[in-house]
């Protein structure tokens, strides 16, 4: 009796729940592309996983990172 055929593996980049989604290996050059966008948007696809990521090179980039960072570190002191 013959096998039925396997489905297709799952698509390593593309979008789910209208959230983009890549599982391919990083490269520098992708988190490149992703984390540094010159007039670009401020939320960018991760260079890995599922989800946006921040694009340093946007205004509001830098600091919004900085806030995030400082607000995880001091609730992390007041415990």
């Amino acid at each position: 009796m013959p096998r039925a055929p396997r489905p297709a593996p799952p698509a390593p980049e593309g979008t789910l729940l209208g959230l983009p989604f890549d599982w391919r290996r990083p490269t520098l050059a992708r988190a490149r592309a992703r984390l540094w966008q010159p007039g670009g948007p401020l939320l960018t696809p991760k260079v890995f996983g599922w989800g946006y990521g921040l694009n340093l090179a946007h205004p509001a980039g830098v600091p919004l990172l900085l806030a995030i960072a400082a607000t995880v570190t001091l609730a992390l002191l007041a415990r």
